[in-house]
């Protein structure tokens, strides 16, 4: 059996509550993760698939009509050169290029665009005889021999700079080929040309090259690509003799890095499943162990124990459990001890009861012999003897009178009392005793004048409260000289507090738990009912009496009175708590 309980506990966590998240956790930390490897799957699929498909017609037509309509453009551009220049001075190298400002601001608008750098003129030889401007730094163009015919046009270049010069091309119309080599050209920017291989390039997946007749390559920017490709290299489209666009496949790098973050994905998933496991285990067995310690707590509690204070520990709901439970227990220690305070008064009214009728009667009579036979009794020493007897009968008596003021104490008649006048009354009633036992009594109350402090209650239920504190305090003093006894008297929300400080021995810490008890005391002389009966008148006057004492230092007792009418006071304190 021990056995079974053993394997229960190590696998607690999973068998409880806590055991019906686990699998709202993990569908909610693993959902996200299976959802998100879908999608990259089904993004990385498409992917491949749109690298793959390099020969692309729709882009390829697109390509193809770009660069031809750029072309055309050029060509209208040349004719029109053509038709304003045609005389022969601009021509002759030997002439001057005298320009007219129409055909000067034609040239210069031509010039001024984002796709031309210049306009050379050719003799017919086909050298270069002018060119405009004639300051431009990518001169001289005279220095291009690849040429590559188009139509009735030719292509020179591209050029080559080893300082970093952008490249150009220049685009050449004859007059009449035929004849003489005589034309005109434009200097165009190379990079307006391979720019419209941009719609073929993917990141990291495809690259875009364009082959001149040379045999040099430039990328989409114009660049030179010093090195050859990788073999992956596919022609995709001609765009003239020996121009011609290749594509550069490198998705087959890619595939790696893919099957990398599906391993950490993977790897990801394992470890937030553990991760979430060990979690779910260590927070569900810990909190398994403190809900056990807690029903045994309250078992122990069912089972009549409930002096032992709970110890509050954990945090959020566990502390708050805690917190409950152990105010239960105090309530349920508070009720005990009322009920058993209610029936130890009921007996403690029917034996005083019974001690009135059986022992107080005969008292009386003792105690009238007694005075009788001292009045007739002349030797000395029996009249003392009779006097002794006298005092114990009063002691006696003194003794029953407390035993029925604490089981049947009368019914408070209450009224409003001048806190001032009481005290000072309770002062002169104990300055004698003070006197006895070497002290003094001090008075503090605090009060703003014209008002009076007062309070609420019976005056001899209240009188006889302060009395027997105030006689307790001095008797704790004994023996300790110029001690000072304190009685201080203040205005606390709805209540007057009177607190007696002595600087008497202090009360025991075994005696801290019993000194409300009747017949308790911890003095080799009196009943022991002092208090009790203190605490008894108190709570009749709708009050509260707390008792803080250190062994060797002192005793403060305080008192919270109302000052309000009983009936006042009540509706007061009700408005308070649900206000």
């Amino acid at each position: 059996m021990s056995k079974i309980k053993k394997g229960y506990k190590w696998f607690a966590p999973y068998s409880r509550l806590a055991s019906r998240y686990i699998i709202f956790s993990l569908s909610a930390a693993l959902l996200p993760i299976v959802v998100l490897s879908a999608l990259y799957d089904n993004y990385f699929v498409e992917l491949i698939e749109k690298v793959s498909e390099k020969k692309n017609i729709a882009q390829i037509v697109a390509y193809e009509n770009t660069v031809r309509h750029f072309f055309k453009e050029r060509e209208i551009e040349l004719d029109n050169l053509k038709d304003q220049f045609d005389h022969q001075r601009f021509y002759d190298f030997d002439a001057p290029m005298d320009l007219a400002p129409e055909l000067e601001g034609m040239l210069r608008v031509l010039s001024d665009t984002n796709d031309i750098y210049g306009i050379v003129f050719f003799d017919d030889q086909g050298e270069i005889a002018h060119m405009f401007p004639s300051n431009s730094p990518l001169a001289p163009y005279d220095q291009m021999q690849v040429e590559t015919p188009l139509q009735n046009m030719e292509i020179y270049g591209p050029s080559f700079s080893d300082i970093g010069l952008p490249s150009w091309i220049i685009m050449k119309s004859y007059f009449d080929r035929s004849r003489s080599k005589r034309g005109v050209g434009l200097v165009i920017r190379f990079s307006s040309l391979t720019r419209f291989m941009d719609d073929f390039i993917l990141s990291g997946f495809r690259q875009a090259y364009l082959q001149v007749s040379d045999g040099r390559y430039y990328d989409a920017s114009g660049h030179f690509v010093r090195e050859r490709p990788a073999d992956q290299l596919e022609a995709v489209v001609e765009l003239m003799p020996g121009w011609k666009m290749y594509i550069e496949d490198v998705s087959s790098q890619v595939i790696p890095p893919t099957q990398q973050v599906r391993y950490m994905l993977l790897l990801t998933t394992l470890f937030t499943v553990c991760v979430i496991l060990y979690v779910h285990y260590s927070i569900g067995f810990k909190l398994n162990e403190q809900i056990d310690k807690l029903v045994k707590r309250v078992e122990r509690v069912a089972q009549g124990d409930v002096n032992t204070p709970l110890k509050i520990a954990g945090s959020g709901e566990i502390n708050k459990l805690s917190v409950a439970i152990e105010s239960m227990r105090n309530q349920l220690q508070k009720f005990i001890r009322s009920n058993l305070e209610m029936e130890r008064q009921a007996s403690m009214g029917q034996m005083a009861a019974g001690i009135a009728h059986e022992v107080r009667n005969p008292l009386t009579t003792l105690n009238t012999a007694v005075q009788a036979l001292r009045k007739q009794e002349k030797e000395a020493e029996k009249v003392e003897l009779l006097e002794i007897m006298g005092d114990e009968i009063s002691r006696t008596n003194t003794v029953i009178k407390g035993l029925l003021d604490y089981a049947r104490p009368r019914d408070p008649e209450p009224s409003f009392i001048s806190v001032r006048e009481l005290l000072e009354h309770t002062k002169i009633l104990a300055d004698v005793v003070a006197k006895k036992y070497h002290s003094k009594i001090e008075l503090k109350i605090e009060e703003s004048p014209p008002e009076v402090l007062k309070l609420f209650g019976d005056s001899v239920h209240l009188r006889q409260i302060l009395l027997n504190l105030v006689l307790n305090g001095l008797q704790a003093m004994e023996g300790k000289k110029n001690g000072t006894l304190r009685i201080i008297a203040k205005h606390v929300d709805n209540n007057c507090a009177i607190t007696v400080f002595d600087e008497g021995c202090g009360i025991p810490d075994f005696a801290k738990d019993r000194i409300l008890e009747p017949f308790f005391t911890t003095k080799s002389y009196g009943s022991g009912l002092g208090l009790a009966i203190c605490a008894s008148l108190v709570e009749r006057n709708r009050g509260q009496m707390t008792i803080d004492s250190t062994v060797n230092f002192g005793t403060t007792i305080t008192l919270l009175l109302p000052v309000y009418e009983w009936a006042d006071y009540e509706f007061q304190t009700e408005t308070l708590e649900h206000g």
